[in-house]
């Protein structure tokens, strides 16, 4: 899952500070730590380790490798934060701050670009060179080769930030659908943050929790949350789905305050209604067929990975695919989690069942409990943020607990 931490604070930087964002967000990268520092004007940088920086990686050799937990000789005015999940190259060379091989660019990022198997032979033939197998360094290849342009050509879920040395901007961006969040704050001192969870706020010294009313008025009467790019919480807003920013750090990063004017979010991606000339028998082989690759680009991990399944059309759908997939590659067998109830009414099993009953599959069951709700819903609406509208949330957080029973 991973979760990103990010300040830009005129009047000087907490070390403190950004350090206990990213300890607030430690169950998202349990794997990792990085933090880099810049002082004003940019010209200089500091890279260090965290308390759950694994040995290996510091001193691993690499351009953006730590060498220890240490201070910077400067006072900081931009500082970038990460807690790692390791999903793609699991080793030290995974880690983050990631930074090109220059350390002109630095990036911190959650997410997963899909296709950066493809893009890495691309940027190759462009004359880019790697050192990681990680999907991390594709990106800031692909950002240096493309620019803002690069976002065009990520097939993935993402969220992250790039400073840019060069160009002296630091970048901000959000995937086309929204699934993976990025919040920001701009505080009564004129500091910027960026945050994976609303949650890493609650750390800032000037922190001072305020209810936007209009945004619970319309979830209380309406159930409407995430239409807008505000908050419940008031001064907290979110890159929408699609969202980017590009924010001038020369004018910022020696003394002067931000102004919200500054901050000029963009919408970098569109969904555009695609024309079809074709019969039905031609428009689902070619839904299969996007479909299919689709899930087969998903497959990639060095990690396991298993499937959610409800025993609906779409996750039914996916895990016949997996099956399909992993038997042409040879792989494994997938295991299936799943949420059922105790009261027919509610139960979806017998749907599971059959979507599994000729398959490869090791189908795993959880039966969520309301009395089990009721004792475990403040850690759900701690990890939560912000209301949600029905107990799936919680039947889902009983399959991803099962599913991290199982590794």
């Amino acid at each position: 899952m991973c979760g990103l931490a990010g300040i830009v604070a005129p009047y000087g930087l907490s070390l403190k500070t950004l350090v206990a964002m990213t300890d607030a967000i430690r169950h998202r990268g349990p794997d990792d730590e990085g933090f880099v520092y810049f002082a004003p004007g940019l010209e200089r940088s500091h890279w260090c380790a965290g308390t759950d920086t694994p040995e290996p990686v510091i001193g691993a050799g690499y351009a953006y490798s730590p060498s220890g937990i240490g201070k910077p000789e400067f006072a900081p005015v931009v500082g970038l934060g990460h807690r790692r999940l390791a999903i793609v190259d699991v080793s030290e060379a995974g880690h983050q701050p990631m930074s090109s091989a220059g350390r002109d660019c630095w990036i911190v990022y959650n997410g997963e670009v899909y296709n950066h198997v493809e893009l890495r032979e691309e940027l190759a033939a462009l004359g880019h060179e790697f050192v990681s197998g990680s999907d991390t360094e594709v990106i800031l290849a692909a950002w240096k080769a493309w620019g803002r342009d690069c976002l065009h050509r990520f097939n993935g879920m993402f969220a992250l930030l790039i400073v840019d040395l060069r160009r002296k901007i630091l970048f901000a961006a959000r995937d086309r659908f929204g699934i993976k969040p990025l919040y920001y704050r701009l505080g009564p001192d004129g500091a910027l943050c960026f945050a994976s969870e609303i949650k890493q706020f609650t750390v800032l010294p000037d922190w001072k929790a305020k209810l936007n009313h209009q945004r619970a008025y319309e979830f209380l009467v309406w159930s409407l949350l995430d239409h807008t790019d505000e908050t419940l919480f008031d001064g907290v807003r979110q890159l929408r789905p699609g969202e980017a920013l590009e924010f001038d750090l020369s004018e910022f990063a020696s003394g002067q305050a931000i102004a919200s004017s500054a901050l000029a979010p963009y919408r970098w991606y569109r969904l555009e209604a695609e024309a079809f000339s074709g019969d039905l028998e031609q428009a689902g082989a070619r839904f299969r067929e996007q479909m299919s690759e689709s899930v087969r680009l998903r497959l990639r991990a060095d990690v396991p990975v298993g499937s959610c399944l409800s025993g609906g059309l779409d996750s039914s759908t996916i895990v016949v695919l997996v099956s399909q997939l992993l038997a042409q590659q040879g792989g494994g067998v997938q295991k299936t989690f799943s949420a059922c109830s105790e009261y027919k009414q509610f139960d979806e099993k017998e749907w599971i069942d059959e979507a599994v009953r000729n398959l490869d599959v090791e189908a795993h069951y959880v039966y969520p409990a309301l009395d089990r709700l009721f004792e475990e819903v403040e850690a759900l609406t701690w990890h939560q943020d912000e209301p949600f509208a029905s107990t799936s949330i919680y039947a889902q957080w009983n399959v991803f607990r099962l599913a991290a029973g199982e590794g």
